[in-house]
């Protein structure tokens, strides 16, 4: 008997009840891909360098805005992309997350030339935006990012990873729990209520590459001082094949879970549990008994609590099933921030991810905390 879903007011972000404290996104699988370890980043096409270089805007000498031509056609920016130009894969990336109508217009427009356009910033004399657009016909929509200062971006050795399972993310992903708890106080809607607990979760023992998992309830002592545990959000698939907790298995699973049987989206989330420095963890199937009606009715009805009540939400955002796991294989390219010109005035990154998209609407962020995501 499958546990029931967790509602989805819940599991989306803000809406009714508090998030947990902090969520680490886990996607895809952890097997490698050496063509995207090989790319480096910063690393610029000719073209590309032949415009920053040149652009007296990017070198503090001119508050016009710049008109380059770019590529001769989308192909040469996509030719560019997979060349390892880094500049040139943050423009690529961005147009499968297009919508539809101006994804299939740059499609019909694919022959035409791409301009590139350097616009000062209207508030910060050393910031500027950079846009790609057909030539002769900007849309509405076009490709960009903002340029920030070196001091604005944070720039982590993640960056550089293409396995989200590396220790440097681990790394990140403490240093963002540690800002939260010291500075992010009630904001990050984490409850920390000593007086709850779930009333079973896994415990971790051992060390990486030997952990042992076992279920363990809760005493009263433990309740009084209180303990740090995470959650796991992951979609079942065929519950048929989700290892579960029955009457049957629970003496065994208090005893030792069989680590051969545990499958790799929980054996992700137990090692991202440990790497953040926590014992425990507790997944629904493996914390609420499955074949007990009454039983699983009381703990649907604490799921809130559960949740609210975690140090830290591990969520599997992209696996299918529980064999799916928690980290993915990605080109560094595609996210980190690229750093395209090197001047008297500072040395300055491209940054997608504060650019909105419009060419009619601009938006300009220099907050020092803006990649403290990525």
């Amino acid at each position: 008997m499958p546990s029931l879903p967790i509602p989805s007011v819940f599991l989306s972000v803000t809406h009714t009840f508090n998030p947990p404290h902090t969520e680490l996104a886990g996607i895809m699988s952890t097997q490698s891909d050496k063509s995207i370890t090989r790319r480096e980043l910063h690393r610029l096409c000719e073209r590309c360098n032949s415009i920053f270089s040149s652009s007296a805007v990017v070198k503090g000498l001119s508050r016009k805005r710049e008109k380059h031509h770019f590529q001769n056609n989308l192909d040469g920016l996509r030719e560019s992309a997979a060349s390892g130009c880094h500049f040139c894969t943050l423009l690529e990336t961005q147009l499968p997350s297009m919508d539809d109508y101006f994804r299939s217009y740059w499609e019909r427009k694919q022959d035409r030339p791409l301009e590139l356009e350097i616009v000062p910033a209207p508030t910060d004399e050393h910031l500027f935006n950079i846009i790609c657009t057909h030539g002769g016909d900007p849309g509405n929509e076009c490709l960009g990012v903002n340029v920030l200062e070196e001091r604005s971006v944070r720039l982590r050795p993640a960056h550089a990873q293409a396995q989200t399972c590396s220790p440097d993310h681990a790394d990140l992903a403490r240093t963002w729990i540690g800002t939260c708890l010291s500075e992010h106080g009630s904001t990050c809607g984490y409850r920390n209520d000593k007086r709850f607990l779930p009333t079973r979760f896994l415990e971790i023992n051992g060390s990486e590459g030997d952990l042992s998992v076992r279920l363990y309830l809760p005493s009263v002592a433990d309740l009084q001082r209180g303990l740090d545990y995470c959650t796991l959000s992951h979609c079942w698939g065929d519950a048929n094949h989700v290892l579960c907790l029955t009457a049957e298995s629970l003496p065994t699973f208090k005893t030792a879970i069989p680590t051969a049987k545990i499958p790799a989206t929980y054996a992700d989330a137990l090692r991202i549990t440990r790497s953040i420095g926590v014992w425990y963890l507790w997944i629904d199937s493996l914390c609420i008994l499955q074949d007990s009606p009454d039983g699983w009715t009381q703990e649907a009805s604490a799921m809130a609590s559960v949740y609210e009540n975690s140090y830290c939400n591990i969520a599997a955002a992209t696996a299918k099933d529980s064999q799916g796991g928690c980290y993915a294989t990605r080109d560094p390219l595609t996210f980190a921030p690229c750093r395209i010109a090197t001047t008297d005035k500072g040395v300055f990154y491209a940054c997608p991810d504060c650019f909105n998209g419009s060419l009619d609407e601009l938006e300009w962020e220099s907050d020092s905390g803006l990649f403290s995501r990525a």
